[in-house]
């Protein structure tokens, strides 16, 4: 790929002819701000459409483009507007809403002749209707199948493929980086000829995640991560330069004692790790991992103690609002002793605030600052920063890891995940940092009993939430979905708006309903309500946050567990038993389980050891779960799916060794992968 391509692939969104503000904007919340991030957005299926069919031989809401003759028009632009027409052997009603401009009825000047297209609905005998159909100035114009892809609020599919055609026609030749004997061998086309027939796919299997045209640039996305990665702990191997601790471990340790903690014996070995990188010349970069209440925040706070007891500042970045409200109080508390001043830093600070804390942190008046994605601005300095702790690290891209290093001089970086991967995949998708496993868990923490029960017996299920609520203690009910399929009654409660609805008869006020649709500010008030003890029950989908510590929260059920992954029902299960009192989770199957789910089932039913389950999740779908949940522990990709390019992932960690180790990362062609991918922190080090 040459410079003009790059460039022009990487140009924002509203460089394309069309697209103005708002539609950039309707595009961003799909995450979509380049032309290359419109190329990797891949359609969802192909509409056929019926050319001047006979309408009461097709299925209803077929797609259908007609050649009709105006009878009739009522109505005024800006409201409805109804138009009779006639195809000559039926009558078709023409239906627009809402704010219709007059340019686009004038076409249906009555006598005219018009051709449209469109979803046909039947409404009675021989007469049907159309909403908002495509006018067409001739029949050249019409494509033979409409391609759907994800839409969003003011975005349709057909200016999707317009915009998509546009990119493709003016993308200049690219010279590929995948040599030719790889291309030969998997029989994968070029990357624009593998791009241009998903685009242009007459059938669905061009797109489906399994063809040979997405596993290429699957393939692709995956070296660029892998390569971005091996030239980063290159790098790091090359750098000699740390942040080198002179004075350690008396502060933690009081801070532990005084709150009358005892550091199990993984937390201890753990320690031990990062206290040697604490202490050594060279750059700390690991990560942290450990099965749901292992105790790593206390790790990771004995690592920035170190740091405060040396003269340095932390920063511990998480991904929400309420995980860093949390972990502030939490750490304050712990600290409150001490001569460790802990701030908060958010996108909710008020700016009076956020600019004396600003202040203060220059002046080395904080030594542990607490926040979320607001920790990236540019006016965020430190005085002396010395450690960077993320938490829930698969939240955050490579990049963004880097971009908050950069806050200070070659910092040490801890990052924590709480979901246990297999190590072969670990070594593969973290290879730029070195690995830390905790396994134990602290004392006092007792067993969560795991049943699986038949949604008919839900009876007995409510009876065991009212003994329950009459111990004062609260409860977690999770679904599958926000809404109810139309398509499929018997799932109606697998609904989270159904459930909630449900629950309200038998409780009342005590539910509260959280699910992914909500503004981040209603989804932040209703956990926090649940925080509090302010509502007894939370009805929810899968946006539990990991890592909320809720020790009142003894029951978790789960509507609908055989549709969920074995590694995502782990993590859910872990939103109790964080407490001293007996929890539950009770899991609720389906009448007609596989036997795959019911297998997964019975790994969860007989082990707590998040590793064990990672391993059973892989070998039962091959990576499906583990690496395509948000919750799973792995960065998401824009391409990639590992439930059907797990095995790309080795091969892709494989080739970007080779590369790194034979000196060829610096050549043109990987240096422009990178950047197409938006690893720009690493293409930065072959620069320089």
């Amino acid at each position: 790929m040459d410079n003009n391509s790059l460039d022009f692939l990487l140009a924002p969104i509203d460089s394309v002819p069309g697209i103005g503000e708002k539609v950039a904007k309707a595009f961003q919340k799909i995450g979509i701000y380049k032309k290359i991030d419109l190329l990797n957005h891949f359609p969802v299926r192909i509409e056929k459409k019926y050319f001047y069919p006979d309408l009461n031989l097709i299925p209803d809401l077929s797609r259908v483009v007609l050649s009709v003759e105006v009878q009739n028009k009522s109505g005024k632009n800006g409201r409805i507007v109804k138009i009779s027409t006639t195809d000559g052997r039926d009558e078709i009603d023409v239906i627009f809403f809402n704010n219709v401009p007059s340019f686009m009825t004038n076409k249906f000047a009555i006598g005219a002749k018009v051709t449209i297209s469109g979803k046909i609905e039947r409404i009675g005998f021989g007469r049907f209707k159309i909403i908002h159909p495509n006018v067409h100035s001739s029949i050249r114009d019409i494509e033979k199948n409409d391609i759907i892809y994800p839409q969003t609020a003011g975005i349709n599919s057909r200016m999707i493929q317009k915009y998509i055609k546009y990119i493709l026609l003016n993308t200049s030749p690219i010279t590929e980086w995948l040599h030719l004997d790889l291309l030969h061998n998997k029989n994968w086309l070029s990357w624009y000829e593998s791009m241009n027939l998903i685009h242009h796919a007459e059938e669905e299997k061009n797109f489906d995640l399994s063809s040979e045209f997405v596993r290429r640039l699957a393939f692709d996305e995956l070296l660029a991560s892998q390569l971005a990665i091996k030239i980063v702990r290159k790098n790091r191997s090359s750098q000699i330069l740390g942040k080198q601790l002179d004075q350690f471990g008396i502060l933690w340790m009081n801070v532990v004692k005084e709150n009358g903690y005892e550091l199990t014996k993984g937390q201890k070995l753990a320690l031990a790790e990062i206290e040697k990188d604490q202490t050594s010349t060279r750059r700390m970069m690991r990560l942290l991992q450990g099965d749901v209440g292992s105790g790593k925040t206390l790790v990771a706070l004995c690592a920035m103690l170190n740091a405060r007891e040396s003269h340095m500042q932390s920063v511990l970045m998480v991904p929400t609002e309420i995980l860093a409200q949390q972990h502030y109080k939490n750490i304050s508390d712990l600290v409150k002793s001490r001569d460790v001043v802990v701030e908060i830093l958010t996108g909710k600070t008020p700016k009076a605030k956020r600019r004396e804390i600003l202040r203060r942190l220059r002046n080395f008046e904080v030594h542990i600052l607490i926040g979320t994605h607001a920790l990236f601005q540019p006016d965020v300095d430190f005085y002396n920063l010395g450690l960077v702790v993320i938490d829930e690290q698969h939240r955050f891209g490579v990049n963004q890891r880097m971009e908050l290093m950069n806050k200070g001089d070659n910092c040490d970086v801890l990052v924590m995940s709480a979901t246990p991967i297999p190590r072969t995949l670990a070594m593969s998708v973290y290879g730029d940092l070195d690995i830390t496993t905790i396994k134990d868990k602290p004392a006092g923490r007792q067993p969560i009993k795991t049943l699986t029960i038949s949604e008919s017996r839900e009876d007995e299920v409510i009876k065991f939430m009212k003994d329950k609520l009459a111990k004062y203690e609260q409860i977690y009910w999770v679904c599958p979905l926000i809404e109810s399929q139309e398509d499929d009654p018997e799932d109606s409660f697998a609904s989270a708006k159904a459930r909630f609805m449900y629950l309200q008869k038998h409780f009342g006020d005590e539910v509260e309903l959280l699910h992914g649709k909500m503004s981040v500010e209603d989804k932040d008030h209703a956990m926090d309500l649940f925080v509090r003890g302010k509502k007894s029950i939370l009805v929810a989908t899968t946006v539990i946050e990991v890592g909320v510590n809720v020790p009142n929260a003894t029951l978790l059920v789960v509507e609908k567990a055989d549709k969920f992954g074995l590694s995502q029902l782990h993590q859910l299960r872990g939103r109790v038993g964080r407490g001293s009192k007996e929890s539950h989770c009770i899991l609720l199957f389906s009448k007609n389980m596989t036997a795959t789910s019911v297998s997964r089932l019975k790994t969860l039913k007989d082990s707590e050891d998040g590793f064990y389950i990672a391993e059973q999740d892989f070998k039962l779908r091959g990576g499906g779960d583990i690496l395509g949940s948000k919750q799973s522990g792995l960065p998401n990709y824009q391409i990639a799916n590992f439930e059907f390019h797990s095995d790309l992932l080795f091969e892709a960690a494989s080739l970007a060794n080779d590369i790194v180790r034979t000196n060829q990362e610096a050549s043109e062609q990987y240096k422009q992968l990178l950047k197409l991918f938006g690893y720009n922190q690493a293409s930065k080090f072959l620069y320089s």
